[in-house]
């Protein structure tokens, strides 16, 4: 016994058990032509009151195709011994059957027997051998039993995942358990497709996740080697006959004291299937192992380490373990203390040319460097990684910004030209300021409009030119505060419509003063334009024109407010579209040639012989107004963002502010500083000069 133990194994012994139901059809008859055929080559049986059935993989096979239709197409024999290795997994199910027949604890008064079958490792062979011992003869009978008073409880095999996969196909209808000793596939996992299936040795995942644990305890981007070395074919002998003995005892106490033949009527294969299933048993004659098979056992692996020796030869030697039926945290353990790395290493080897990358970084390829030597380069505005070693960066969202180390997506700051920001709050100031005085000097020309200064300058007019001065100023607060819908759609259009009126206000006046000194000529005919009709006239027009442009703007592609993400990589700029470009510029257009011909009138004026003539402060004021406003396009067309609506609040309100300061502070200067200038002689003397 312990000779067998020392022997070393890769493959595992799997114990499978069936109960044949009850004869669902008559045996068929010695002269029926319709039956299943059997060619089983190597088998074995021995006599007992329990009969364990085995599929083993001991011989190859060789399989070859007949010409005609009339014969079998594909045919599958035995043909010799593979290797020793495989005839010794038979050897140790012999064996071991013996041994727990001699004991006395296990199975008292029953004898465990045994019918086997070469499964040579081919699918068909194995469900040929499992059928075999099914009907208890070599006639093969599909629901019928020959085994009179023996009883088949279960199965061992096979190695291989495909043999064993066919066994559990049919075992499974039955509800017979099957123990394989070799059979790693995943797939059996599935315990609805296979109810009755168990076996000895983890799934091939296990062992993924052993090499996982490892790699990433050290840190290694490779694999070694990791040897496995267990008994888990004895296990699944044993694990059949303890589970046996505990079933024979519940109803030998139970319902049969005394009688040894009551194993034998009353234990039906599916209830040692509920007994292997559910639970453990203690190997005290084997090692003192604990086997734990339900579905699929506990995994334990170890880890040594491989090295050549003085002498040529490998040795290994054990430096840690991996064990999933410890708790998580606990499976894996390294033996710290060992010398893990010698003769070789001092250290831990690296398995690449560098150390990993940090987040915030990715891994960027060195061109004529091996696959794993690369560069870490970090990653560039907008984009992160957020793991070590990134193989590309990932770009955050559009509303979102990288933080400073590039390893995480922060919201983007909102940019808007608010009041609560220091120029916000000061160009508002600023046009409340200015629409303020506008309204003060409105009323001060209203309070003096007897005056000479105020009726010979169009006192109308002047009004007019005021008060859309003061709209001019508040139209910029239009402009300041979080974009909404109805502002984007009145802000360019009310400004338009309120410097169209200034503008024209301004042109009319000139004209009427054009007018007035001309029509004083020997037969003018301009003397009947004399008077307010045609400059009223002028500025409705005007107006009319300024109102067709936002009509037919706001008809086709009206403003719209909208969050622009790309402009700058660290804002989300909260601006109004314009909708289209062509209608605001045409509307900058038609002001600044109405502001172009107001120059020109105002520059023929100038020198005509009136004390109160403003034509040359007019002239100034458009020179100003015009050198805004051509300065205003390139600087708008440069600026983004808050400042671009800062540029034109600021074109507003200097232009605005250029025309107010022209034409209306010096004839304030007259009303409050130099009343002697405004009066009647004053302006007779004026005239005779």
């Amino acid at each position: 016994m312990a000779t067998l133990f020392s022997i070393r194994r890769t493959v595992f012994l799997v114990v499978l058990m069936f109960q044949v139901l009850p004869a669902a059809a008559e045996m068929p008859s010695p002269r029926s032509t319709c039956q299943l055929s059997s060619s089983s080559d190597t088998k074995y049986f021995r006599e007992g009151d329990l009969i364990v059935g085995g599929i083993f993989y001991i011989k190859d096979f060789a399989e070859y195709k007949v010409q005609t239709f009339k014969q079998k197409q594909i045919r599958c024999r035995c043909v010799k011994a593979s290797s020793f290795r495989l005839y010794r997994y038979l050897l140790v199910f012999i064996y071991t059957i013996g041994e727990i027949n001699k004991d006395p604890e296990i199975l008292p008064n029953v004898t465990l027997g045994y019918h086997i079958f070469d499964s040579c490792d081919n699918a068909e062979k194995a469900l040929e051998g499992t059928f075999s011992i099914l009907s208890g003869t070599q006639q093969l009978i599909p629901n019928y039993s020959c085994w009179k008073n023996r009883k088949v409880v279960g199965f061992i095999g096979d190695v291989s995942s495909v043999s064993s996969l066919s066994m559990a196909l049919l075992a499974g209808i039955y509800r017979y358990p099957q123990i394989s000793y070799g059979s790693r596939n995943p797939v059996f996992n599935d315990r609805v497709q296979f109810p009755s299936f168990y076996r000895t040795i983890p799934d091939e995942s296990s062992e993924t996740e052993t090499i996982v644990k490892l790699i990433t305890h050290f840190g290694w981007k490779w694999v070694g080697l990791i040897v496995s070395d267990d008994e888990t074919g004895l296990w699944a002998v044993y694990t059949m006959a303890l589970a046996l003995h505990k079933l024979y005892i519940e109803q030998k106490l139970a319902n049969h004291p005394g009688q040894r033949a009551g194993l034998q009527i009353h234990i039906k294969p599916w209830q040692l299937n509920a007994v292997i299933h559910n639970r453990d048993f203690e190997m005290t004659s084997v090692a003192n192992n604990r086997i734990s098979i339900k579905g699929d056992p506990s995994t334990h692996y170890e880890i040594v380490k491989c090295f050549f020796s003085e002498e040529g030869g490998v040795q290994t030697v054990k430096v840690g373990s991996f064990d999933t039926s410890k708790p998580v945290g606990n499976q894996l353990y390294i033996n710290t203390s060992a010398d893990l790395w010698g003769p070789y290493f001092t250290q831990k080897p690296q398995s690449q040319c560098n150390e990993p990358c940090e987040p915030g970084n990715w891994k960027c390829k060195i061109e004529g460097t091996p696959p794993c030597c690369y560069k870490c380069a970090p990653c560039v505005e907008g984009q992160i990684s957020n793991i070590t070693d990134a193989q590309r960066c990932i770009r955050c969202s559009e509303y979102q910004k990288s933080n400073t180390e590039k390893n995480g997506c922060i919201p983007k700051n909102i940019n808007y030209l608010s009041y609560e920001s220091i120029m916000g709050a000061t160009l508002s100031s600023i046009s409340v300021l200015y629409s303020l005085t506008c309204t003060v000097i409105l009323g001060v020309f209203i309070k003096y409009r007897e005056t000479p200064v105020v009726k010979m300058n169009n006192q109308n007019l002047s009004c007019l030119l005021l008060i859309s001065l003061t709209l001019c100023f508040l139209c910029t607060l239009l402009f300041i505060g979080r974009p909404t819908h109805i502002c984007c759609l009145l802000r360019q259009v009310t400004f338009g419509i309120v410097f169209t009126i200034s503008v024209s206000s301004v042109l009319a006046k000139t004209l009427t003063v054009i007018i007035a000194f001309n029509a004083t000529k020997p037969g003018s005919k301009l003397t009947k334009y004399v008077g307010t009709q045609l400059s009223i006239i002028l500025v409705i027009a005007c107006f009319l024109g300024e109102m067709i442009i936002s009509v037919v703007w706001l008809a086709s592609n009206p403003p719209f407010p909208e969050a622009d993400t790309l402009s700058d990589p660290d804002y989300i700029i909260l601006q109004c579209n314009e909708g289209s470009d062509f209608f605001f510029f045409c509307i900058i257009g038609y002001i600044g040639t109405l502001a172009l011909l107001s120059f020109i009138a105002a520059f023929l004026a100038k020198d005509f012989p009136d004390r109160f003539n403003e034509a040359k402060n007019i002239t100034f004021s458009m020179l100003v107004f015009c050198s805004v406003w051509v300065t205003f396009v390139p600087a708008y067309l440069s600026s983004k963002g808050s400042r671009m609506v800062a540029v034109e609040i600021f074109a507003i309100l200097s232009s605005s502010a250029g025309l107010l300061g022209c034409i209306f502070i010096p004839k304030c200067y007259i009303i409050f500083l130099r009343p002697d200038l405004n009066t009647k002689d004053n302006l007779v003397r004026k005239r005779q000069i």
